[in-house]
């Protein structure tokens, strides 16, 4: 009986799931997380494995899952919902499952900022639920900012490389690939020789070899399907006695 039971519960979310007329929807990958999400909470709630737990502990469990909150005091909150009595076990136990389920875990990075949240609500009286919300709130607002930051770094030093690879290219030093003066075109210098490579409209490379950057005439060494392709050719080509 709770084996169709089981079935039935998939069933129905499966058959409400294809009804969607969207198949991008269908095959979004945040979407099928959800519906994953949703069969095994469905599952857990009808498993004599989970007997404690549904309802209001549920949602307030499943909510908590990214947050840093004491123990002792969210076993507290659950004991103090409709239900038999759950122990610091029965919660740490459900807490891992549900945050492999989820995917969603505490960050090791904000422990201590949720920690000041944590006590400074619970000293005005706050109730649980609501801080978990603030929590949450905080978590996904400095995980944005942070990832913002993080990109902002990474241009920063993906300009700062591309400078001081002009710089190099200008002062006459052997570089490898690098713009010069917003051209379309990419240069490199090896054993003192110039090359440029141009993107035809075809796709593929054109390496030319030119006496500076500045001078749109050359020889034109060959052509590539792949950037690797040319640079390869370069570093034969910079060393051939007979290839000016």
């Amino acid at each position: 009986m709770l084996e169709q039971h089981r079935v039935s519960t998939v069933r129905n979310l499966l058959s409400e799931f294809v009804r969607s007329p969207s198949l991008a929807h269908l095959r979004s990958p945040h979407v099928l997380d959800k519906l994953a999400s949703e069969i095994v909470r469905r599952l857990d709630l009808a498993s004599p494995l989970w007997g404690k737990w549904g309802g209001a502990r549920e949602d307030l469990i499943r909510a908590a899952c990214p947050c840093w909150i004491p123990l002792v005091d969210i076993t507290t909150a659950l004991n103090s919902l409709p239900g038999p009595k759950l122990t610091s076990t029965d919660v740490s136990a459900r807490l891992e499952v549900l945050q492999d389920e989820l995917g969603e875990w505490p960050p090791d990075h904000l422990q201590s900022a949720c920690a000041a949240i944590y006590h400074e609500e619970k000293q005005a009286g706050t109730e649980l639920m609501a801080i978990v919300i603030r929590l949450r709130s905080f978590i996904e607002l400095e995980e944005t900012r942070l990832q913002q930051e993080r990109e902002q770094n990474y241009r920063t030093r993906v300009e700062a490389e591309k400078a001081k690879l002009e710089a190099r290219f200008m002062a006459g030093a052997d570089c490898k690939w690098t713009p010069i003066a917003g051209s379309k075109a990419i240069f490199c210098r090896m054993n003192g020789r110039v090359f440029r490579l141009d993107k035809a409209v075809d796709g593929r490379y054109e390496l030319v070899r030119v006496p500076s950057h500045n001078e749109q005439e050359g020889i034109v060494a060959g052509r590539y399907a792949r950037r690797g392709d040319a640079t390869a050719a370069v570093k034969e080509m910079a060393y051939r006695p007979d290839f000016l």
